[in-house]
Order: C-alpha cells, then structure tokens, then sequence
C-alpha cells in the first residue's frame, strides 16, 4: 500500500515540475541556440526583491517579537535559540536593554536602531545568495557561453537551497562585516 502512495506523489510530482517548466519556457522564451538567459535572471532578482522584503518586513519582526510562525518554530528543541541567535547577535551593541533578551517572547522591548540593524541584516541573506550566484554565473558564463540559457531549473533550485541555507547563518562572521564592506566598495 506504501508504495502505492509513493508512486503517486512522485508521479505528482513529476507533473507538477513539468507543467512548471513549460510554463517558464512559454512565458520566458526557450533555451535554443541564439536566445539568452535574461528573462530567466530578471525573474531570480525578482524573487530576491522578494525575499528581501519579507525576510526585512515578516521574518525579523516575527523573531524579534515573537509572534506568528515564531511560536511555532520555537517549539523545536534548540532551534529557536539558534536562530533567534544567529539573526540579532551583531546588532546587540544597538539595543538599549541588553538584559531584556531572554527569549521568552514576554515584555521586550527594543531600540528602533536594533529593529532597523536587525532588519537590514535580514536583506543581507536573500542578496548575499544573489550576489554570490551571479558571481558564479558569471564565471560559468564566462568559460561555457552555453550555460547562461540552459540549466535553469535546477539554478533556481540551488538559489533555493541556498536561501534556506543562509537562513540559519549567524550575521556576525559573512554578513555584517564582509558582505556589507563588499557593497559599500561596490557601491563607490
């Protein structure tokens, strides 16, 4: 009986990617021979916009003041302290009341620059994996012209991975210091 329902999911599955593949190819043109993979890369910035706003607008307020998918994801053993960790921990210096951080979700209050330092560093997370999968695409571009058209699925699917990856690294070590000093000198 088990493997009944495990053929069918997977058959589901099958159809879901293939419907969702057609689609892209018929809304974001094909992938022949002097077509490029523009269309493609406008739609991954726009799922880093994305991103971007509701890690800074629903993720970082929700962790900060733990309410609505917070409650939940805390319920796992360790995990919260984690996260909750690895999102505020370089923008302690910006918090008025450091002994208000107990995590327990009851009366805390925050400085509005702690907010707004954690909330930046939430957009540094979905830009970072931007950056660093143009870089890389570039650089595979650059050897295989062939690879900015083809491949697509299964970049989005790396550009995912690394989004849920990224999630779970703490600000202090990549993106507070490095990340943010790559931008400012590109920036210049």
């Amino acid at each position: 009986m088990g493997a009944i329902a495990s053929t069918l999911q997977l058959g589901m599955a099958y159809c879901c990617c293939n419907t969702t593949s057609s689609l892209l190819n018929t809304c974001l043109g094909s992938t022949h021979e002097g077509t490029s993979g523009r269309k493609r890369s406008v739609l991954l910035l726009t799922i880093t916009i994305t991103f971007a706003l509701l890690y800074q607008y629903v993720l970082a307020p929700s962790i900060l003041h733990h309410t609505g998918w917070w409650k939940i994801y805390s319920s796992i053993p360790g995990m919260g302290k984690v996260l909750y960790s690895s999102w505020t921990d370089s923008c302690a210096q910006y918090n008025d009341d450091e002994g208000n951080n107990n995590n327990d979700g009851n009366d805390q209050q925050f400085s509005d620059l702690y907010i707004q330092c954690v909330g930046n560093a939430a957009v540094f997370r979905p830009t970072f994996v931007s950056t660093l999968f143009f870089l890389i695409s570039a650089i595979a571009t650059k050897t295989n012209p062939r690879l900015n058209r083809e491949a697509w699925p299964a970049k989005f699917g790396m550009y995912f991975i690394l989004l849920a990856i990224i999630t779970f690294v703490p600000n202090a070590p990549l993106l507070t210091p490095i990340y943010l000093t790559f931008l400012r000198i590109g920036a210049m």
